[in-house]
């Protein structure tokens, strides 16, 4: 009997492949597995009832993982002929379920082992003992528990610790036991997944991520509550879970003393530490941050878990949306294929490329622009007789406005992006926040249109975008009385549109057989959400897998 399983897995490391391989192990079965693209098939062949107990089996092998979205299993005629994958390029992984029956259970020979060996997972930290200091002294214990048991017992008593983990050294702390001049700078370990709601607001999605195998960090608003009683100063902030045994052991006390959080941060001060000594060098779990947008895509936004060779091709070109969108092409096996790529950042030049064998490469759409002064931008904009009477009103109705907007230095706004010409719109219709936040903060979910135009060509590539009528959008939308956040809002919800409407430009001269997105702006979950509606056509959309979707 054979049977093939489906796996789709949105990443092309061998994490997946690793743990199924682990299974294997355990059985007399024959086997094949071949990875392409988004999909990772296991064909095996053996009696009906091996195979019934090989699946049982298997469900517990396969990772909670934020990159494997499906599984379909059925039967075939013929065993495959080709050859299996026996190269496992495969990052350091977190814990398996295995190794955390292990830990727990009384009785085990590793019960609070930090340093368990398993084969499954590949935990095999050669450390033989802990090391405790309560301040200069050293505290010694019979056995792990009691070190757990103690550490957590500093925490509660409010002392900060500073623990070594697979990920790095860091000082610990109980909430309300932070350094204050480290408020600005902490993150979040969550101790216990069911009680995050208490801190942070999380999707049902968020909270499945950060208990999954690559257990990376999510940036997180801060709940209302929570933030009444002024203990942390963020709105939002990154949390994460535990991503080591050592970590994972010391959350179980925690819980004793209802301590659901800590914060962590680097530093030299600290009131007492938990540490080892390993024999021999180890490879540090790398945390990798995320973002979960509304339709359930994750978004990497920094990371050093992909293929190095991919460095190499981001280094391909000079301009940083470029690099990314080769990179992307060759994370997602594109370069076949024509595809029409968005890079829109808060840290970088901004562009529309298109990409295609038909053209022998890329080539720009449009960039944006930015005027050299804000005298000069009025002064376009007067040009046009409508134009000029808008701005006269404009300087009558909010003459401070006007006034520091004239004389705010645009030499300090460097990048050419759709992000820097939101920073002048803020300053010119003076925003009391910048306008990304207003737009969050703004009560609906409609805003007004504005004008995101190119100006006309019989080109479609190569094109100016016209920044004024822009500005004239923004400017004639105050003077009507609109509410600043909503006219944030319209700026990002006109944006998407503005995406949308050049995708089907470009389409309607060179059938595109898709489209892809790269740059942080587009982890951010209100401006993804209104691309993703305002893309009616069905294009197939790519972001970057395991590579960022940006490189600061």
């Amino acid at each position: 009997m054979v049977l093939i399983y489906k796996f789709e897995y949105f990443s092309n490391n061998f994490t997946l492949i690793h743990n199924i391989k682990a299974c294997l192990k355990n059985f007399e079965i024959n086997y094949k597995i071949s990875k392409a693209n988004n999909h990772i098939n296991l064909f095996v062949e053996s009696t009906k009832e091996i195979l019934d107990e090989f699946s049982k089996i298997l469900s517990t092998f396969l990772p909670m993982s934020i990159f494997l979205k499906n599984v379909e299993v059925e039967s075939v005629d013929e065993f495959p002929t080709f050859p299996d994958i026996n190269h496992l390029d495969c990052s350091v992984l977190t814990f398996c379920t295995k190794c955390l029956k292990a830990v727990e259970e009384k009785g085990n020979k590793n019960y609070y082992n930090p340093f368990i060996f398993c084969e499954d997972c590949g935990q095999d930290l050669e450390a033989k003992a802990l090391i405790l200091f309560d301040g200069k002294k050293e505290i010694k214990k019979s056995n792990y528990i009691e070190y757990f048991e103690y550490t957590s017992k500093l925490i509660n008593d409010g002392k900060r610790v500073k623990i070594k983990t697979l990920s790095g050294e860091f000082v610990f702390s109980k909430l309300e036991a932070i350094d204050k001049n480290k408020k600005d700078k902490i993150k979040l370990l969550c101790t216990n997944l069911n009680n995050i709601s208490d801190v942070l607001i999380a999707s049902k999605q968020e909270i499945i991520a950060l208990a999954s195998i690559e257990k990376p960090r999510i940036n997180l608003k801060i709940n209302e509550v929570f933030k009444s009683k002024k203990i942390l100063i963020n709105e939002n902030i990154d949390v994460r879970y535990a991503s080591d045994m050592i970590l994972y052991l010391l959350c179980l006390e925690l819980e004793k003393y209802n301590i659901n959080f800590l914060a962590y941060w680097k530093s030299d001060t600290f009131d007492s530490s938990l540490t080892f000594i390993s024999s021999t060098l180890y490879k540090k779990i790398e945390i990798p941050k995320i973002s979960i947008l509304d339709n359930g895509q994750v978004i990497v936004l920094k990371s050093k878990n992909y293929d190095k060779s991919l460095d190499d091709v981001y280094k391909e070109f000079d301009e940083k949306n470029k690099s990314q969108f080769m990179v992307l092409l060759s994370e997602n096996y594109l370069f076949d294929k024509t595809i029409l790529n968005t890079y829109a950042s808060t840290k970088h030049e901004d562009g529309l490329t298109l990409y295609s064998t038909k053209i022998d490469g890329m080539i720009d759409i449009f960039k944006y622009e930015l005027p050299i002064s804000m005298s000069e931008l009025f002064d376009e904009i007067k040009k046009d007789t409508n134009g000029a009477k808008l701005i006269l009103n404009y300087e009558k109705s909010f003459p401070d406005i006007y006034k520091t907007a004239l004389s705010f230095d645009l030499s300090s706004i460097n990048e050419n992006s759709v992000y820097s010409i939101w920073k002048i719109v803020s300053v010119i219709l003076g925003f009391e926040v910048d306008l990304l936040t207003g737009a969050h903060n703004a009560l609906g979910d409609k805003g007004p249109r504005i004008d995101y135009k190119l100006d006309e060509s019989d080109k479609i590539y190569k094109r100016r975008f016209n920044i004024y009528k822009l500005i004239q959008s923004g400017i004639s939308y105050k003077l009507a009385g609109t509410n600043d956040n909503l006219i944030c809002l319209g700026y990002i919800e006109s944006f998407a549109h503005f995406v949308s409407s050049c995708v089907d430009m470009v389409n309607d001269e060179m059938k595109l057989d898709g489209i892809s997105l790269c740059g942080d702006l587009f982890a951010n979950k209100l401006i993804s959400s209104f691309v993703h509606k305002s893309i009616t056509k069905n294009y197939k959309i790519y972001y970057n897998k395991d590579f960022p979707i940006q490189i600061d």
